[in-house]
């Protein structure tokens, strides 16, 4: 049994049932369908167009969380939600079309069919919007929101970022008048159908600030105004979501790059954190570190003091302990990429003696992991380091491991084995020349 007649054996037919899911997308609804008839035949069809719309509505909305499987749900139920769509708008049910628009919208996008998305938004773009400013003609604003919003999400995969801009704009400036009666309302007084309108307009100041974001031009009051409202409204997973994902673009992408920004929004985002929130405390926590350890590298270029080149190696250090604090146990490759970080910045604050145990626990769990490649990396590493210190029985027995494990790598460059080999013969050689000057002595 296709899964949206699930929905339509068990609606009750009631007009709180019948808005339900449009006013979750859409909560400024307003009773813009015509009056229901009294057909059966017609009441029939409407049960139907209402169980494609839920249906539509909660496969977008698992796309959107990250499930792709939802796309191949809707692709199974194209046809219907096709047909669903164009009764909506042969009866003029504007409140029952959202659902089926965005449950196609993410089936278009999930199946890569940008063409056709394309023009299905041009088709339903005419039939709701004023051509001359493609704001939503009277009446049909609830269908004109979806619409729209499918034209942000289509333009923004082919990367006709202005287009992009231009309609979510539009939508902002919709969603900013359903919210504008709220905003200053203490949310503890407000519905729940009032809490949403708020929730759908935090969440559109945030696409906007994406989209902006992408073409290389932020507005950082778009950013602090999303979060600042996704906290308000109690919803600090989310908010917290966001402030990580702007530490991350202000660390990753060369256009936006400051770091000062990015360390702010990932503190931002570990203090929004649950306590029992390990995991996203460990994430934090090792962008966080990251951001230190890159300071660092760019102070270290540009000479500046070494009291400064000190705390950012200290509060890197820091940030990576607590990364490890929170690790799962059977994590082996965030275990292995934090414990090799600590050996990075202890080395770098020249304790060789302190940077040993992390590098000895970041090898461990890289052959647990089986990447025996990075295990024999950091071996190599540590032969050289090792030598240079003249500890010649610990640089040979990492030589020795770096080059057993060099050998266990698939396709391992033959250019590293070489310089593994090489590098324990030149211990080995040293190990002789010292013992000979020993006996020489006698």
């Amino acid at each position: 049994m296709p899964p949206f007649l699930k929905k339509l054996f068990d609606h009750q037919f009631s007009a709180e049932e019948d808005t339900r899911k449009e006013k979750r997308l859409f909560p400024s609804f307003r009773a813009h369908s015509q009056q229901e008839p009294d057909s059966p035949s017609t009441r029939a069809t409407r049960a139907y167009v209402r169980a494609l719309n839920e249906f539509g509505l909660e496969l977008f909305e698992q796309f959107r969380n990250g499930r792709t499987e939802a796309a191949a749900e809707l692709a199974a139920d194209e046809a219907n939600l096709r047909h669903a769509c164009n009764l909506a708008r042969k009866f003029e049910w504007w409140d029952l079309i959202p659902g089926c628009i965005h449950g196609l919208g993410a089936l278009f996008e999930g199946a890569d069919r940008i063409a056709e998305w394309q023009d299905f938004f041009d088709e339903m773009m005419e039939e709701c919007a004023d051509p001359a400013t493609q704001e939503a003609l009277p009446g049909r604003d609830l269908y004109w929101r979806a619409v729209a919003e499918q034209g942000v999400y289509s333009a923004d995969k082919r990367r006709r970022l202005h287009h992009a801009e231009k309609l979510q704009r539009l939508c902002l400036h919709w969603d900013r008048e359903q919210a504008s009666s709220y905003l200053e309302v203490a949310v503890e007084t407000l519905e729940e159908t009032q809490k949403a309108v708020l929730e759908r307009y935090a969440l559109s100041l945030y696409l906007m600030g994406g989209v902006v974001r992408r073409q290389g031009f932020p507005e950082p009051n778009i950013d602090e105004e999303a979060v600042d409202l996704q906290e308000r409204l109690g919803d600090k997973e989310t908010a917290s979501q966001w402030a990580f994902e702007l530490g991350l673009e202000y660390t990753d992408n060369a256009s936006l790059r400051n770091l000062a920004q990015a360390e702010r929004w990932l503190q931002r985002s570990l203090e929004l954190k649950k306590e029992e929130d390990r995991s996203g405390k460990w994430a934090c926590c090792a962008e966080l570190g990251r951001i230190s350890w890159e300071r660092f590298g760019e102070a270290r270029k540009a000479n500046r003091a070494q009291m400064e080149l000190l705390r950012f190696l200290n509060d890197a250090r820091q940030y990576y302990l607590r990364a490890l604090e929170n690790d799962p146990p059977d994590d082996w490759a965030h275990l292995a990429a934090h414990n090799r970080k600590l050996g990075h910045i202890c080395f770098s604050l020249g304790d060789l003696g302190r940077a040993l145990p992390y590098y000895r626990e970041s090898v461990r769990y890289y052959e647990r992991e089986g990447n025996t490649e990075q295990a024999a990396q950091i071996q190599f590493t540590l032969a050289l380091s090792l030598r240079e210190a003249n500890r010649m029985a610990e640089a040979r027995k990492f030589a020795q491991d770096a080059c057993a494990n060099f050998k266990k790598v698939p396709d391992c460059d033959p250019e590293m084995l070489k310089r593994a080999e090489r590098s324990l013969e030149l211990v080995e050689q040293k190990i002789g020349e010292t013992r000979q000057a020993r006996l020489d002595q006698y």
